[in-house]
């Protein structure tokens, strides 16, 4: 996002060890901070019922004196997280509160901050999370909930992506889909993370949907990649950093996959813990956080520009 690294090693307290009453504060920080940018909304309890899950809204002022003020929108992105992953609920975070504080010294962040509008769901799955778990409180995975792409993920509950017996029976995923329903975002990001860095340097999974997806994924990691390559000389080559396979051929997630038939562009985005041959060797390392955090940011941005060509 060509902003001066703001990251610092308390943004990750204990990484792979996250709660609820860490990474809601977090979110409640800037709300607290920006009350007339940033607002919180509870959509319901999860399926234990002693959970909270909140939207965070992000959304600038827009001028009202023009006829056409009462019509006006801006494009909308919503992202979410439904897994116990870490590094998914940390970059997304950090991406926010760049946004938020760091607008000024960026272009790109200032077309995020006063040309977009934010709807993020930090924890959609609280009870998953505060135990230390893929799975909801009745051990289904609320990834594989969503009605587009719902089916046999494994019949059995033991299985990690069992997805219940229907699509919606669990609350979690429903007052996402709702949402989902009446935001209808223009852009939507399911933001994962697979831990380590895999098969000789991956560190990045910007699955293709469709041709507009391939188009935002082709360009968000050449980007990235060409910066960071000028930065770190240790960096794998580009072909072994990111994976762009074929999300609909593999299966996997049901959230990115019902955004795109709601119109969204978009879909699973899912970054490392750490990047290969990084020199410290460390698991959350700034390095890593930082990719994941500006490869989601330019991911953003370039499903802008996608959308604002194809009109």
């Amino acid at each position: 996002m060509n902003v001066t690294d703001s990251f610092t090693p308390s943004d990750v307290p204990q990484i792979g060890a996250l709660r609820t009453n860490i990474v809601y504060p977090w979110w409640d920080a800037l709300v607290a901070a920006y009350p007339d940018y940033v607002t919180r909304t509870l959509l319901g309890n999860d399926a234990s019922n002693t959970l909270p899950i909140y939207q965070y809204r992000f959304k600038p002022k827009i001028p009202k004196p023009q006829q056409i003020a009462a019509t006006a929108k801006l494009p909308k992105t919503m992202m979410i997280c439904n897994h116990n992953e870490a590094m998914n609920m940390v970059a997304m975070h950090i991406l926010l509160r760049e946004i938020c504080e760091n607008w000024q010294n960026s272009d790109s962040l200032t077309s995020l901050r006063h040309g977009m509008e934010f709807v993020i769901i930090p924890v959609g799955n609280p009870w998953g999370l505060d135990n230390g778990q893929r799975k909801n409180v009745n051990q289904i995975d609320i990834n594989r909930q969503f009605p587009v792409g719902w089916g046999n993920f494994g019949e059995v509950i033991t299985n990690p992506a069992y997805p219940g017996t229907a699509p919606l029976s669990e609350n979690e995923a429903v007052v996402q889909y709702n949402s989902m329903v009446a935001e209808k975002p223009d852009i939507f990001v399911d933001v994962h993370s697979f831990g380590p860095w895999q098969e000789n340097g991956k560190s990045a999974w910007l699955p293709i949907l469709n041709e507009k997806t391939m188009s935002a994924a082709v360009s968000t990691t050449t980007r990235t990649y060409s910066q960071y390559k000028k930065k770190y000389s240790w960096l794998v080559d580009i072909d072994n950093l990111v994976d762009l396979s074929d999300e609909k051929t593999l299966g996997g997630g049901t959230a990115s996959k019902t955004g795109e038939a709601l119109g969204a562009i978009g879909g699973t985005f899912e970054t490392a813990w750490n990047l290969k041959d990084e020199p410290s060797g460390a698991t959350g390392h700034p390095t890593a956080v930082n990719f994941s955090t500006d490869l989601l940011g330019t991911y953003i941005l370039q499903c802008l520009g996608v959308i604002i060509d194809s009109e």
